[in-house]
């Protein structure tokens, strides 16, 4: 299963946000998660990240848990982090989508 996963921060917070991925604490990121493309890049309102990530069908439920749980690390670290996250889209519609968004 495809995951378009994307997280947004002022440009303000590039310290914080590094040192908070980094992080020993931080939740990290499962081994059966793939990660396809990374993209990360500054817009009008901040830093923009995206992954495009494979999930296996079959751990799809762990992880949504273990992201929430990621998501929340960063968001109470990260002052004015914000999420998405896209499940079972295909690369057409993950670019449909990626389009949309303000730049």
């Amino acid at each position: 299963m495809n995951v378009l996963y994307r997280g947004t921060y002022p440009s303000s917070e590039i310290y914080k946000a590094i040192d908070t991925f980094i992080s020993k604490e931080a939740p990290k990121r499962a081994e059966y998660v793939k990660e396809l493309a990374t993209f990360w890049h500054n817009t009008a309102n901040g830093i923009e990240v995206i992954f495009i990530l494979e999930v296996p069908d079959a751990r799809l439920a762990d992880y949504v848990k273990a992201q929430a749980e990621r998501n929340a690390y960063m968001q109470t670290r990260i002052p004015n982090y914000n999420c998405e996250v896209h499940i079972g889209m295909n690369v057409y519609e993950g670019i449909q989508t990626a389009s949309q968004w303000p730049r």
